[in-house]
C-alpha cells in the first residue's frame, strides 16, 4: 500500500474507534438524554406524546445502538483486513453481507418506529439506502474474488 492508502486506513480506522466510543456513550446516557428531553417536551406542552411513546422511544434507540455497535465492530474487522492486503476474501464478503443485512435491520427498526414518530422515516430510508449500497459493494468483491481466483487458476 502507498502512504495515502495507509493513511486513509489509519484514518478509517481512528474514525471507527470514536464512533464506538459514542455509541457505547450514548448506550450509557440514553436514558437520561430521553429523560431529559421528556422534561424539555413538557415545557413546550408537548409531553403527552412524547411521555405516552417513551418505552418505545428506548426501545428503539437501544437497538439502533447494539446494531450500530455490531456494524461498527464488523467494519473494524474489515478494515483490519484491508490493512493486512486481504481485500477480496470471503470473509470481508461475508463481512460487508452481515453489514448489509445489519443496514436493513435498522431500516425495519425505524418503519415500525414510524409508527409513534415520523422523525424515524429517516432512519428509514438511510438504512435501506445504506443496506443497498453495501449490497451492490458486496456484490462487486464476490465478482472480483471470482475473477482473482481465475486469475490465479491460470498462473
Amino acid at each position: 500500500m502507498d502512504y495515502n492508502n495507509d493513511k486513509s486506513v489509519k484514518i478509517s480506522k481512528y474514525l471507527i474507534r470514536l464512533s464506538l466510543i459514542a455509541v457505547l456513550a450514548l448506550a450509557i446516557m440514553g436514558v437520561f438524554i430521553i429523560n431529559y428531553l421528556s422534561k424539555i417536551t413538557y415545557i413546550i406542552n408537548i409531553a403527552s406524546v412524547f411521555e405516552k411513546y417513551k418505552i418505545f422511544y428506548i426501545i428503539s434507540t437501544y437497538s439502533c445502538l447494539s446494531v450500530g455497535f455490531y456494524i461498527l465492530i464488523s467494519l473494524s474487522k474489515l478494515l483490519n483486513n484491508i490493512d493486512k492486503e486481504e481485500i477480496f476474501t470471503k470473509e470481508n464478503i461475508a463481512l460487508l453481507r452481515y453489514i448489509s443485512w445489519a443496514c436493513f435491520v435498522i431500516a425495519l427498526i425505524g418503519m415500525i418506529s414510524i409508527i409513534y414518530d415520523y422523525a424515524w422515516v429517516i432512519v428509514f430510508f438511510v438504512g435501506v439506502f445504506m443496506g443497498m449500497l453495501l449490497r451492490v459493494i458486496k456484490n462487486v468483491f464476490s465478482r472480483a474474488l471470482e475473477i482473482k481466483e481465475e486469475n490465479d487458476f491460470t498462473v
